[in-house]
């Protein structure tokens, strides 16, 4: 019986310390192993079983962010305190990659939109960013610009990036005029604006080494040489842009002259006959001006004069009969507005009326009205404020000048002339420095003296449709 009862004991404790060594653990004490992924080591612990448990301090891991402890290396299955510890444990750190944001401040120039990148990549920003008027250099960890950025930096946390400009320098800027004046007065009235021009581009980041001003032997000449890229800027006529715009896409319009407006604006030509004179307002500048067909102080013309002012249309046989002085066939005013007026209202032209005469001037169209030797004349809207004076004290009337003639017909807006620019020589944050420039110029009093050149009291930006009329005019014709 007591060799039984040993051989039992012998049994049982046989198979106890086999359970022992299969979890290796001694009654209510276990071991917690930490594998930290690469991180700072954390030795092993011993847990007695109903002790309070604190985990360590969090393991680190340069360029990584410890995400918490998982019971599994596949990270499915986070250890919590809350749960009871109740045999010998492994516990896996997980870490995520660092990331960082790297953003601009471009001090002036166009905005670059930030970005991220991970720990251990290098930084490599926009190398191309844009400052009109000029050069990026370099970017910098502070806004002093003290610490200069690398291409192959590596950031440790968020980064700023300041950037460095430096003013663009440029060669000259080539201005040309056309001869509507002697060639060596415009020389010397225009000789203030290089330097004008000079400091005005330079405040605004176009620091050129110098402005050279020419003056074209014609019109065509300057229009031609701006196509081609012989000049950087040019003052056109109207209608010389038109004719080289439409044949050089390098011509782009920028600012286009305007001068006072007159009180009196009408597409009726009944509207400006309240015997009142037609005045500039001065309050207001206008980038046109109109054509008109005055009638004088004929029989015939005060008969037409009096059919307009009754509110009757016009028709053909009103105007074909009567004597018309005119300007050249070039005179936009003084002949090929009025040209598309009589086209516009009757489908005809000047070569339709047998009795069409050429003048010397708008002055010798004045006096041809006052005598008689006119019927109607073609002139600009302020031109008989320009002879108010002359129609009596020179032209034998005695009657004011506003009294004794009408206006009939009113031709369509005629532009102003304007400045244009070849866009293939200068870019588009230059040629629009250029627009601000010369309208900014033209504000002050030795500016104004400089483009009283061409009687400009004002500049306006100017668009190519602005002059989509005056190329209807010029098919026509």
């Amino acid at each position: 019986m007591k060799k039984i009862l040993l051989g039992f004991i012998l049994t049982l404790g046989i198979f106890v310390l086999a359970a022992c060594e299969t979890t290796g653990d001694k009654s209510g004490e276990f071991t917690i192993t930490y594998n930290t992924n690469g991180g700072t080591v954390i030795e092993d612990v011993v847990y007695i079983e109903g002790d309070a448990f604190e985990l360590p301090s969090n393991p680190t891991k340069d360029g990584f962010t410890f995400d918490g402890w998982f019971l599994d290396s596949s990270y499915t299955e986070a250890f919590s305190l809350k749960d009871p510890i109740t045999r010998s444990i492994k516990l896996y750190a997980k870490f995520s990659v660092e990331v960082f944001n790297v953003s601009y401040n471009m001090l002036g120039g166009e905005a670059v939109e930030s970005f991220e990148l991970e720990a251990g990549e290098m930084i490599f920003p926009e190398t191309n960013p844009v400052n009109a008027g000029f050069d990026f250099i370099n970017y910098y960890y502070d806004e002093e610009l003290t610490q200069v950025f690398g291409f192959e930096d590596m950031p440790a946390n968020d980064v700023v990036l300041y950037a460095k400009w430096e003013l663009k320098s440029y060669g000259t800027l080539s201005i040309v005029f056309v001869p509507s004046r002697p060639a060596e007065e415009i020389y010397v009235i225009t000789e203030p604006l290089k330097q004008m021009m000079l400091d005005n581009l330079a405040a605004q980041g176009f620091e050129f080494e110098d402005v050279e001003i020419s003056v074209s032997a014609t019109y065509e000449s300057a229009g031609l040489g701006l196509g081609n890229g012989t000049f950087d800027v040019a003052f056109l006529p109207a209608t010389t842009y038109v004719l080289y715009a439409d044949s050089f896409d390098s011509i782009e319009a920028i600012v286009s002259a305007s001068r006072f407006g007159l009180n009196k604006d009408f597409t009726d030509p009944m509207d400006w006959n309240d015997g009142l004179p037609t005045v500039e307002t001065t309050d207001t500048y206008k980038n046109y001006y109109r054509g008109l067909i005055i009638a004088g102080t004929s029989t015939a013309a005060r008969a037409l004069a009096a059919k307009v002012n009754s509110g009757t249309e016009l028709v053909w046989d009103d105007v074909k009969d009567l004597t018309w002085c005119a300007r050249s066939e070039t005179s936009s005013s003084g002949y090929i507005y009025q040209n598309y007026w009589l086209q516009q209202n009757f489908g005809k032209t000047f070569d339709d009326i047998d009795n069409v005469f050429e003048t010397s001037g708008y002055g010798a169209t004045m006096a041809d009205l006052a005598t008689g030797n006119c019927d109607v004349g073609n002139v600009y809207a302020d031109a008989r404020m320009h002879y108010v004076d002359r129609w009596t004290s020179d032209y034998g009337r005695t009657e004011s000048i506003w009294a004794e003639t009408d206006v009939v017909g009113v031709t369509v807006t005629i532009m102003n002339d304007l400045i244009a620019a070849n866009n293939e020589n200068l870019s588009p944050d230059l040629i629009a420095a250029l627009q601000i420039a010369f309208m900014e110029i033209i504000e002050t009093e030795d500016g104004g003296d400089v483009f009283d050149v061409y009687s400009h009291r004002n500049y306006m930006i100017a668009t190519d449709e602005m002059f989509d009329e005056l190329r209807e005019v010029l098919n026509m014709n």
